[in-house]
This record gives structure tokens, sequence and C-alpha cells, in this order.
């Protein structure tokens, strides 16, 4: 008892000492919580001074409690230290009132059953098992070092220069997701880009990490002769043991990468065992590329994508969502053999301005050239309709209107449904529709008959290198 008498004073003490530690107590304690019916009316006395906002100070008590034998034991509470941790002592007299009201209650229950004295100690069991959470939240204002050790430096952020790597496709010092299927392109391309990246001195060193072609493919591929000519600014490692790479991954995570473009082809030979489709493993190989990023490296990383149940449209990687959602940008890779043309389809765009963009390979170089979106995503049949329709308009003898050119082309043999795509996707482009009041219909113009609007040209940037073979 002399324990739980000492553990109240400290608390009663420690309120008349710094009258702020009421508001801690009073969401806790009530009068009737203190063993010592003087403490339970000294406490009562505190709790009608705040709530009238009168000072909780030893005159203001007295005088309420105007009992000798209470001032007392006032007296011996201020003789008391005072505590620091106000709030652990006094959940301490809670549990010991929760306490015994429970054995009070537990007491009578085994000379009368009432179910009323059951749900009591139900409830009264809850609320000290609940004691454990309350805990004492500190003042905002105590995390002040904090805040100035991590807080954003604008300075800093003023300084950082936004840069691409690709044009409207790898942002530097990003981790950029690239998914397709199998056969696709992905090595190919990604190559092709590290090997232009290098040769404009975007980046003064390009780590690929490659899991998954052979020796074969990449001599076919010439990859040897590109890292010939770059040397040791092209470290390719492939092949490798697994233990091999995570001895490479673990030096690169404690490494200045500044400046360092880092590939993963492709990443499930780096999940160590995890499994693609589940947050808490890719989330931990995620932490691993989002270090390397940390420390000034860029990052692109392959991946699969599923197989589409209907067409290519719809594509999307394969696995948990994190590969997504912790990558700063993400593309899916298309490809029309037609025009031996690889299309990157932006499904993620928190850094730059990513645009679909469209590519051919140059084996000569072994880089890519950028070119017409829309020629890129032509294929034989849909040029074939296009060159049927621009004939047809340009031999009829007055404009043809949409249901002409459309039993034209189904008369010829091309199905409804692409001719109509074809023609949607051409107005303005090739040609373009206009409305004749006179006979109120919609005839159809090349777009070669306004003098300011041309055909869409292929667009080619060269980025041929000395040397190559």
């Amino acid at each position: 008892m002399n324990i739980a008498i000492n553990i109240e004073k400290a608390v009663l003490c420690s309120i008349l000492f710094n009258p702020e530690e009421f508001e801690k107590t009073k969401k806790i304690l009530k009068a009737d919580d203190f063993s010592s019916s003087a403490h339970q009316k000294i406490f009562e006395v505190m709790q009608k001074l705040y709530d009238e906002e009168i000072p909780i100070v030893e005159d203001f008590i007295s005088k309420r409690l105007n009992n000798s034998k209470i001032n007392d034991v006032l007296i011996d509470i201020l003789s008391a230290n005072p505590i620091s941790n106000t709030l652990a002592y006094a959940k301490e007299i809670k549990k010991d009132s929760l306490t015994r009201q429970i054995q009070q209650l537990s007491s009578k229950l085994q000379h009368q059953f009432d179910i009323k004295i059951i749900d009591k100690i139900s409830e009264l069991k809850n609320e000290l098992e609940n004691l454990k959470l309350i805990k004492e939240l500190k003042s905002i204002d105590e995390l002040t070092y904090l805040f100035e050790k991590y807080d954003l430096n604008f300075s800093e952020v003023e300084n950082v220069k936004f840069e691409y790597l690709i044009d409207n496709l790898l942002v530097k010092n990003e981790v950029t997701m690239l998914a397709a299927r199998s056969g696709v392109g992905k090595s190919l391309t990604t190559f092709a880009f590290a090997n232009m990246i290098l040769s404009n001195s975007k980046v003064s060193k390009v780590i690929y990490l490659d899991g998954d072609n052979g020796l074969s493919t990449i001599k076919e591929r010439k990859v040897h002769v590109v890292k010939k000519r770059h040397g040791e600014k092209l470290v390719y490692m492939q092949g490798k043991k697994t233990s091999e790479f995570i001895e490479v991954i673990k030096n690169l995570e404690k490494t200045n990468l500044k400046d360092n473009l880092v590939v993963f082809d492709s990443i499930k030979n780096f999940m160590q065992g995890g499994d693609r489709d589940k947050n808490r493993d890719v989330s931990r190989i995620m932490e691993i590329l989002k270090t390397l990023r940390n420390n000034g490296a860029t990052v692109i990383f392959l991946h699969h994508s599923n197989k589409p149940s209907k067409d290519i449209d719809e594509l999307m990687y394969a696995g948990s969502s994190a590969w997504e959602e912790d990558s700063t940008n993400a593309f899916i890779l298309k490809n029309n053999k037609d025009k031996k043309a690889f299309i990157f389809v932006p499904i993620k765009m928190r850094s730059g301005d990513l645009k679909e963009i469209a590519f051919t390979y140059c084996e000569y170089s072994h880089t890519l050239n950028q070119i017409n979106l829309d020629i890129a995503k032509e294929t034989n049949e849909e040029l074939e309709i296009k060159n049927e329709i621009i004939d047809f308009i340009s031999n009829s003898r007055n404009e043809p209107n949409y249901s002409e050119i459309l039993n034209h082309l189904m008369n010829n043999g091309y199905p409804k449904m692409k001719s109509n795509d074809v023609l949607k996707n051409g107005k303005d482009k090739y040609w373009y529709i206009k409305k004749l009041k006179q006979f109120n219909k919609t005839v159809f113009f090349l777009m070669n008959e306004k003098e300011h609007c041309k055909q869409p040209i292929e667009i080619v940037f060269e980025n041929k290198l000395p040397n190559a073979s």
C-alpha cells in the first residue's frame, strides 16, 4: 500500500509544482481512482479549480478543503519530489483502481449471479487492456532539431538541373521501367540507348547487368564491338552467378553514382528468390534501385509484360503493382514488325514531359533513329488502305463522301472496321473533310490541295558513330 500511496503523492506533487500536468492526468484519472480518501478529495478540488479556470495552487486548494487533517496531507504531498513522467505514474494509479474494482465485483459475483456485474467486469477489463495504448505525446516544438536535420533544403532544390538522357523518354537520375513481351526488343533498344547516351557524353559510365542474354545473342548484336569502343566507360556483366551480381550491387549501394547509368536486364534475375507478384518482395528490390538513384545514378530496369487476351493494346507489366508504384516513370514497349519500329508508350509519368515515341534500329551504328509516330504505328494493310483512299479521292470526278469511300474499300476486299479506323486516323493528316452547304453533304479533299498543309514525313535523328563495325 505504501508504494501505491507514494505514487499518488508523486502525481499530486507534480501537479502542484506544474499545474499543466493536470491536463495529462485528468484524461486518465478520476478522484475515486486514488486509494487514499484524502488524495481523492485533493484531486477533486483540483478538478473543480481547473473547471473554474482558477490556478491549481496550494492556497486555493487549502481554502476549498477547509480541513486540517487533509491540509496536513497536502503539506506532506508538497514535501515529495515532483516527477518528470507523470503520465506513467497516473497509468499505474488507474491500473490499481481498475484491478480493485474488478476484484470487488468478482467477489460479489461469487455470492450472486448478475449479468450486469459480468458486463461491468468485462468493461473494466477492456479499459485495463486499453490503458497500455495510452502514450504521452511530445510537443511539436521538441522535434525542431529533427526537422532542421531533415527538412527540404529549398536552395538545393533550386540548383537541381532537370535533364533528359533521351528526350521525352529517359530522365536523368530517376528510376524508369521498360516492360514488354519476350522477343519484342527490350534489350536491343535499351543497349542502343546506353550506347547513344555514352557516345553523347550524357553520362560518364554505363553499368549494364545482363542476366537474360547468352553469349551468342550478345555476339549477334555486336555488344562486344560497342564494349571495345567505349572501354572502361561501359561495364557489361553477362550471365554471371547470382552471388557475383549481388556482390556488385551491394558495392554500388555504397558508391557515389553521379553521372552513371545502371541497367538491370531483366529485373527478375535480381530478386534473389523473391516473387514478382508479391508487393513485399518487389518493394525489397525496388528499395535497392531507389538507393542507387539516391546515390546519383540513373536506373533503367527491364521487365516482362503479360500476354494480351485480345490485342497488343492490352499489354501491361507482369506481377505486383509495386513495380509501377516505386518507379518514377514507366513505359510499355511495342513492336510494329511491318515498319521495324519500336514504340514506347508511357504508362506512368511522374517526372518529365514524357510522350509516346517511336524509333527504328540502326544495326550499323547500334543506335536508334526517332521516326514519326503515325508512320511507326502504320501496318502494311493500313498503308494499302491509306493509299487506296488517296487514289480514290484523287481520281473521283466529284469529291466523294464517307459512304462512297467506305463502299469502295469494302468492294476491294478491305475490312470495314479497319477501313473506318484509317479514314478516321487520316483526317487532317492526309485528307480533310468539308461540309457543302449547297448539297448539304460532307465530302473529302486531299491535304495537298491546301497549300499550308503537308503530309507527315519521317523524322530521323542520326546517331551514327565513327568506326562502327
